[in-house]
C-alpha cells in the first residue's frame, strides 16, 4: 500500500531502481489508481506503467508532464534507504532540496529543466574541446536562480574543467551540510540520532509546505516507527495530530502500531484486510 501511494506521488518505487520490478510476471503493465480528497477538491489519479511507456491521468485528462502529475499529490516517505540523505553523497541531499523546492515554487521545475539542458550542452562542449562561451551566460543565469552562483567560480575552474571535460561548479555540485553542536552528523551521529534528524527534516518540510501552500502532505513511514523511542514517537503523534497531515505506517509486528490509528490493515498473501 505504501509503495503504491509513493509511486503515485513520485512515479517511481522506493524499493526498486527499475520500473520493470513493479510489473507482475506475465503482465504487460502495472496500474495504480487512487481517489484523492484534498483541501478544496476531490479528484481521481491513475498511472499505467508499462515496460516501454507510461500513461498518466487526473480525472479524465491525460497528463503529459510528470511534474504536473505529481504536483497533485505531495508525498514524503521515510524508509530504509532514507539514511542516504545523511550518509550518502551530495546528490541525495540535492535531490531532497530539489523535491522540496518543486512543491514550494511553481517555477522551479521549469528553471531546473532549463538549467539541466544548459549543463548537458556545456559538458558536451567541454568533452569535444569546444568553447563554452555560448553556454556560459545561460549557465550563470540559471545557476543564479537556483544557487546565486557567481561567474568567477566558473573562471577559477576553467582550466580544470577543460582537463576533466565536465562542469565543476554550479547547483549540480551543491551540498547540504548537516551538523549538531558544530560536528558533522554524517561522521558523528549514532543510528538512532540519524533517524531523529531524518524525522525532523521531513516533518519540517511538511510544515513548510503547509505554511506556503495551505496543503497537507501525505507522510509514509515504512517500518520506521519501531526505531523511535517513546519520547520521539509521542512528538511525532503530536505533530500529526496538530497539523493534519495524513500518515501511513507499516510494521512487521503489531507492537509499534499500538497508537489508536483511524484505521489498521494487515497484509497477507497479497490481500489487505481491516484490523478494526
Amino acid at each position: 500500500m505504501l509503495e503504491a501511494i509513493y509511486f503515485l506521488g513520485n512515479l517511481k518505487s522506493f524499493r526498486s531502481q527499475t520500473h520493470h520490478d513493479l510489473i507482475a510476471q506475465n503482465q504487460a503493465c502495472a496500474v495504480v489508481r487512487a481517489s484523492v480528497s484534498a483541501e478544496n477538491a476531490s479528484f481521481f489519479m491513475a498511472v499505467e506503467r508499462c515496460k516501454e511507456r507510461v500513461r498518466l491521468k487526473v480525472d479524465l485528462e491525460d497528463i503529459q508532464s510528470a511534474g504536473a502529475f505529481v504536483a497533485h499529490l505531495p508525498v514524503l516517505s521515510l524508509h530504509a534507504q532514507s539514511d542516504d540523505l545523511i550518509l550518502g553523497g551530495p546528490e541525495f541531499r540535492r535531490k531532497f532540496l530539489d523535491r522540496t523546492a518543486f512543491y514550494l515554487f511553481p517555477e522551479f521545475a521549469t528553471i531546473f529543466s532549463q538549467f539541466s539542458r544548459v549543463l548537458k550542452q556545456r559538458n558536451a562542449a567541454l568533452k569535444n574541446g569546444q568553447s563554452t562561451l555560448a553556454w556560459d551566460g545561460l549557465f550563470i543565469q540559471y545557476s543564479a536562480l537556483l544557487t546565486e552562483q557567481r561567474f568567477d567560480s566558473l573562471a577559477r575552474h576553467a582550466a580544470r574543467e577543460r582537463e576533466l571535460g565536465q562542469t565543476l561548479s554550479g547547483p549540480h555540485r551543491a551540498d547540504l551540510i548537516l551538523s549538531v553542536n558544530g560536528f558533522g552528523v554524517k561522521s558523528t551521529a549514532s543510528r538512532g540520532q540519524i533517524k531523529i534528524i531524518l524525522l525532523a527534516l521531513y516533518l519540517s518540510v511538511a510544515g513548510v509546505w503547509r505554511d506556503v501552500s495551505n496543503k497537507n502532505a501525505i507522510l509514509l513511514f515504512d517500518d520506521f516507527i519501531s526505531e523511535l523511542d517513546n519520547r520521539h514517537a509521542s512528538l511525532l503523534w503530536d505533530f500529526l495530530s496538530n497539523f493534519g497531515h495524513q500518515a501511513f505506517f507499516s510494521a512487521t509486528d503489531r507492537n509499534p502500531l499500538a497508537h489508536p490509528f483511524d484505521a489498521k490493515f494487515s497484509l497477507s498473501a497479497g490481500k489487505i484486510t481491516s484490523m478494526l
